[in-house]
């Protein structure tokens, strides 16, 4: 007190009165904002819990996280991404429950941090212990670099949960999380309305109902008619999870005994009955039952344990209970010293609003109560009904007679085991089984862990490529591929460091097969890497160039669920810099996850002609089956066969899809490189005689939709090919050859133009 007094005098001498007013106000409110935390952790005679937060100082970051990942030996990963939640929020929530749960089966939780409890704050995440890691969830950027590192590091389980009044987290997020492996569960544990939810706005109001609509996300119920209105808007996969309690947590015995609460010990002293309630002070309370509780049982002390919710401008404050003589109001509690309080109870009171909103509640508290014994009373709360032993009563008249039935039973050991008993039966234990079994069955239907197959097989060919094969190689050595796909390098020859590199890599992966060769071009790498292949889809990667990390795992979980014969992704050109030069893109022509016929995907790609009217190699992924039976074998001994990679197979392709993800990194610009003008120049008669495959193809087919896809192929090689050219003679012959099959087409002017440039 003295150095508050001093400090005052030396702000008045600083600024003079209207300074200390205001500092003054400041002081006040944040003795009321630290009252309202840490009222639960200031009571006496109750024992401190061991602390079990890092200290500020400790730094964890995303590598230790990575880590963790890699040596935890972890069951799964189970992230509670609801920022409203807070793991050291004083009120413990069902969603810290089934996290427990989680953790207890090995789990590793990652929980999203509420700033509002010392206990969460963190700017990046706070390791809590082995199973249990807080995050910062109001960085929306953090998140998702995060959600990533899980989804590539870690090949099991991955769950990610919120709810319902979640504010941060929107659809796009949802889909970007899904696209990532997870199982997403959205739990509803109320009706979503304003008068319980401060937070509620018609962005959450529009979401809710968007996550209706989409059967992949789980949704769970806490209630019989929150279950049934959910059913009415979707055809399933939503489950019904009442509350429960953690039995273990409301143990009475001789040491809790031993505890009495200042805020009660006189009233257990002078052996008055308890009527007890713990909770938020808010509308959805009967204040006026509990003012006739209070007045037709002087005898007893109603004690209420919680917190203004409404902040002194609601019901709680009107009703001025708070002046009732035998009411006794509480500070709220940390969930730990409730037990402490409630031990004391004769019986506990569950008096809400008889209204629609509490027709969809099922009390936590019910369940704790019952746990210690304790008779309950709610009023008409259709959820109580589900268990006999409960009071549950439709009238004030019929609530005072059930409190008096109560009072009479509060010592009956046969009542007080029928309760126990019913708590056991509903324990935090079972329905955190009943939820994980769900999670891993949906997890195992919707994602894949490990194949008999391999789900892609992913070949590159590799010639003298010492400088670049350690870096194709790095983005597939992510836990998450490991059973998911065989990486199939094709040595053709090389006289670099290849062969070292290759067989120092195969010490790193178990799923590496290496093919040594003898130099027999691109072609004959592509022809070993398919009979090679057991994967259940095709990818080819220039040793060169490299595959997104993400995307590719994002293209997996397409793959898992497509019966395509072909899947078309999008690709980036960068240069030797590392800079992105172009991004190629099919979203203008083609629609994401439709499955095409072959001949409606012609059309879709020839909409518009030009450069993106054909799938280039490195947008490509086959059916592997359809490469093996194509019929023929890719040119050996040459230049340019990516033209033929992507037009043999098409007479056995029936069904294609699109994924709009950008997957293939296509160096372009490495001294030496194909397409370099020089080096084309050179090679221009090897480009010739992929160009009359090709031709010989063409002419082969029956199907006319084909020929217009094929054609533009053609036209785009040709292109190139006559930009290269100083043979008159062949010139003229391709020119002839268009001119004859594709007059009404294609506009020749361009072509005739270089043909007339050669002398």
């Amino acid at each position: 007190m003295k150095q508050l007094i001093a400090k005052s005098i030396r702000t008045v001498r600083t600024g003079g009165f209207p300074l200390l007013a205001r500092k003054g106000k400041n002081y006040i409110k944040k003795q009321i904002a630290k009252r309202i935390l840490e009222d639960g952790q200031r009571i006496e005679e109750l024992p401190k819990l061991p602390e079990n937060v890092l200290h500020p100082k400790d730094f964890f970051n995303l590598t230790n996280l990575i880590q963790m990942l890699h040596t935890g030996n972890y069951r799964g990963v189970y992230v509670q991404g609801s920022q409203c939640i807070g793991w050291f929020d004083c009120v413990k929530q069902r969603s810290h429950h089934i996290a427990e749960y989680f953790m207890e089966k090995g789990y590793l939780v990652l929980c999203g941090a509420n700033q509002a409890f010392s206990g969460d704050t963190t700017s990046s995440l706070k390791f809590i212990n082995k199973n249990l890691v807080l995050f910062n969830v109001d960085s929306r950027a953090f998140v998702k670099e995060l959600l990533e590192i899980v989804a590539q590091e870690f090949n099991g389980f991955k769950f990610y949960q919120i709810i319902a009044t979640e504010t941060g987290m929107t659809l796009e997020e949802i889909t970007s999380i899904k696209e990532l492996g997870f199982e997403f569960m959205y739990e509803m544990h109320d009706e979503l309305s304003p008068e319980i939810f401060h937070s509620i706005n018609q962005t959450i109001l529009d979401r809710h109902s968007q996550i209706l609509k989409d059967e992949d996300v789980i949704v769970l119920t806490t209630a019989d008619l929150l279950y049934e209105k959910v059913k009415e808007r979707r055809k399933g996969n939503v489950i019904l999870s009442p509350n429960a309690a953690k039995i273990e947590d409301w143990e009475v015995n001789n040491e809790t005994l031993k505890v009495l609460p200042q805020e009660i010990a006189s009233l257990v002293k002078e052996k008055r009955p308890i009527v007890g309630f713990y909770g938020g002070f808010a509308s959805w309370l009967d204040y006026e039952l509990i003012r006739k509780v209070a007045t037709n049982f002087p005898e007893c002390q109603v004690v209420m344990i919680g917190y203004d919710y409404e902040q002194g401008h609601g019901a709680f404050a009107k009703s001025k209970v708070s002046e009732i003589k035998n009411v006794t109001i509480v500070p709220a509690q940390k969930y730990s010293n409730l037990k402490y309080f409630s031990q004391y109870f004769a019986v506990a009171i569950v008096p809400f609003r008889d209204y629609e909103l509490s027709k969809t509640v099922s009390p936590v508290k019910m369940f704790e109560h019952m746990a210690q014994g304790i008779p309950v009373v709610a009023s008409g709360l259709p959820e109580c009904e589900k268990y006999p032993p409960v009071f549950v009563s439709y009238s004030h008249e019929q609530f005072l007679k059930d409190v008096e039935k109560a009072l009479s039973l509060s010592k009956d050991s046969d009542f007080k085991n029928k309760l126990k008993e019913c708590a056991a039966a509903n324990s935090w234990r079972s329905r955190g089984a009943e939820i994980m079994e769900l999670f891993e069955k949906r997890y195992r239907e919707s994602f894949p862990l490990s194949l008999e197959q391999p789900l892609l097989s992913i070949v590159i060919p590799t010639y003298n490529m010492d400088k670049y094969i350690t870096r194709s190689l790095d983005v597939l050595a992510h836990p998450c591929f490991a059973k998911l796909i065989e990486i199939i390098a094709v040595n053709d020859g090389s006289k670099d460091y290849t062969p070292e590199i290759l067989k120092g890599q195969l010490q790193r992966f178990d799923n590496l097969k290496v093919i040594t060769k003898e130099n027999g071009g691109h072609g004959s790498c592509i022809n070993a890497g398919i009979a090679a292949s057991t994967g259940k889809f095709f990818k080819l990667v220039d040793a060169d160039d490299f595959l997104s990390p993400i995307s590719l795992l994002q293209h997996l979980l397409f793959l898992y669920k497509s019966d395509a014969d072909l899947i078309v992704t999008n690709y980036r050109r960068f240069d030797e810099s590392g800079n992105v030069t172009l991004g190629v893109s099919y979203s203008e022509r083609l629609e994401e996850g439709k499955t095409y016929e072959s001949s409606d995907f012609y059309n879709s790609m020839l909409s518009l002609l030009g450069f993106t009217s054909y799938a280039h190699m490195h947008s490509i992924t086959y059916r592997t089956e359809i490469l093996k039976k194509m019929g023929r074998k890719i040119s050996e001994n040459s230049f340019y066969v990516d033209q033929e990679f992507i037009t043999y197979p098409l007479h056995n392709v029936k069904k294609v899809q699109y994924q709009n993800i950008f997957l293939y990194d296509y160096l372009v610009g490495r001294p030496g490189q194909s397409v370099d003008i020089t080096v084309a120049k050179k090679r221009a008669n090897m480009n010739l005689t992929i160009l009359k495959k090709i031709r010989e193809y063409y002419s082969l087919q029956n199907n006319e939709v084909l020929k217009k896809y094929l054609n533009n192929i053609l036209y785009e090689q040709s292109y190139f090919w006559f930009s290269l050219t100083e043979d008159k003679s062949e010139a003229q012959d391709l020119l002839s050859w268009w001119k004859r099959n594709n007059l009404n087409s294609y506009d020749f002017k361009d072509f005739e133009n270089m043909v007339a440039r050669i002398k």
